[in-house]
């Protein structure tokens, strides 16, 4: 498996994400910004330049203290090393590496550039197997290092929704073997706290149960689901009024309101490499409602063959007001089709719901019920060769005549009624009705199952 083409997805070979270092989480947010800039065919390492604006609108932090905390990271990062377990040397194996052998800080520029240390190759570049990866933006909206960290833990193998680390294994990763001696102590300060954070804050949702040895908890055993509504996981903006320091760079006026999402990626679905600055001289101009319906008129041309220069026809587009009203017809028809997932989805939740609930004691109850439902219904005439018949049952088949008699020889009536309903029933159709209409269910049957589309109040 290769990394795909995402400029925000960050990739790591797994034996990098378990290996153990100490970070802050500004430092931890530095590096993942960097390595997002990997390209998938890249062979060697680079400078990365971290653009702090971009750093600051992922994580929302605009505290006056933000580019001094900057500065005082990139010079401990300097400093900082990696144990990297090597299974393949045992056991025990591992090696230590430094993370980055450069940091420079340009202050009028609010860039941050990040160099690797190059043995971190293997660990970074053309990764094949053995790797985990993530969206950038889940992992930078996290406020706790522990919760960074335990995300990445809970990436890896995504196939797998269930993972199980000891306890001693997890804090000697998070270099936490002195702080948080108390199970108790770990558990309400990381694990919790993590788990708020990743629930809310990225793709991901986990619960976790507690496995014992000896009446103590020696492991912790995740369970692990993929958020459904990650689509409306996006990056906040920047606001209005951000901290001003002399060594900030500055911040255009016209920069602070953000470019309309699906504006930005119809440009780059069309393959126009339009700058920001660019992209906001057309919707300052044209309007953003214009420009997005021209934008896609200009795609599903585009893909129809008729367009072969976008960027050229987009101004065709938007000056003769082509595809007016086209963006929120395609947004009402998504909003139709993702209503249409989310009903057929419970549609087939709610025939799970009524196959159990046939397949479970309570349906011989319905059965039972029915067959009563039944029996009252009967004529006397109808009644008369019931009777006929169940006594021509009970001569031709004397064994079963123990199940409907007492000792007495007396006929058990609630038997005999069943008898008489299994005998008559011949209509599942009239059953199932009868069932949803006694339970208060609307049902109907596709795809020869049946299945309950709402319950009735």
């Amino acid at each position: 498996m290769e990394k795909e083409s995402n400029p925000n997805l960050i990739v790591k070979a797994n034996n990098l994400v378990n290996s153990r270092y100490e970070l802050s989480l500004t430092e931890c947010r530095i590096i993942e910004m960097a390595i997002a800039q990997i390209e998938q065919d890249d062979t060697e390492l680079r400078e990365y330049e971290i653009n702090l604006r971009e750093l600051m609108q992922y994580t929302q932090t605009y505290s006056e203290n933000f580019f001094k905390l900057i500065k005082e990271a990139g010079r401990r990062l300097v400093g900082r090393t990696l144990d990297i377990p090597k299974p393949e040397h045992g056991k025990d194996g591992f090696v230590i590496i430094p993370l980055v052998n450069r940091v420079e800080y340009v202050g009028n520029a609010g860039i941050l550039k990040i160099s690797f240390d190059r043995d971190l190759k293997p660990f970074l570049l053309q990764l094949k197997e053995n790797f985990t990866q993530y969206e950038r933006m889940y992992i930078l909206q996290l406020g706790s290092i522990y919760a960074t960290r335990l995300y990445q833990y809970l990436k890896q193998m995504p196939f797998l929704p269930t993972k199980e680390y000891e306890i001693e294994e997890l804090k000697k990763r998070l270099c936490l073997e002195e702080k948080y001696k108390n199970y108790n102590d770990f558990k309400k300060f990381v694990v919790l706290v993590a788990q708020r954070e990743i629930n809310t804050k990225t793709d991901i949702t986990f619960e976790f149960e507690e496995i014992k040895q000896q009446k103590r908890v020696a492991s912790l055993r995740f369970h692990i689901e993929m958020q459904q509504n990650t689509k409306a996981l996006q990056i906040p903006p920047l606001p209005s009024h951000l901290p001003s320091r002399a060594e900030t760079f500055e911040f255009r006026r016209e920069e602070e309101q953000p470019l309309h999402v699906d504006v930005v990626t119809l440009f780059f679905d069309l393959g126009i490499g339009a700058t920001e600055t660019e992209i906001r001289s057309f919707v300052t101009k044209f309007g953003e409602t214009s420009v997005l319906d021209a934008l896609c008129y200009t795609k599903e041309q585009h893909q129809n063959g008729v367009v072969k220069t976008p960027f050229s026809y987009l101004y065709k587009a938007i000056e003769g007001q082509y595809g007016k009203g086209m963006y929120q017809k395609q947004q009402t028809e998504k909003l139709k089709k993702a209503t249409a997932d989310a009903q057929n989805k419970q549609a087939k939740e709610d025939h799970v719901q009524l196959e159990q609930l046939f397949k479970s004691t309570d349906f011989a109850n319905h059965k039972r019920a029915y067959f009563q439902h039944h029996f009252t219904r009967l004529t006397s005439e109808q009644l008369i060769q019931e009777r006929a018949d169940f006594a021509k049952f009970i001569k031709t088949f004397p064994r079963f005549k123990t199940e409907y008699y007492t000792e007495q020889d007396q006929l058990i009536p609630e038997k005999f009624i069943y008898w008489v309903g299994a005998k008559s029933f011949r209509d599942e159709q009239l059953f199932i009705e009868w069932v949803a209409q006694t339970q208060k269910w609307q049902v109907v049957k596709k795809n020869e199952k049946w299945v309950k589309l709402e319950v009735l109040h």
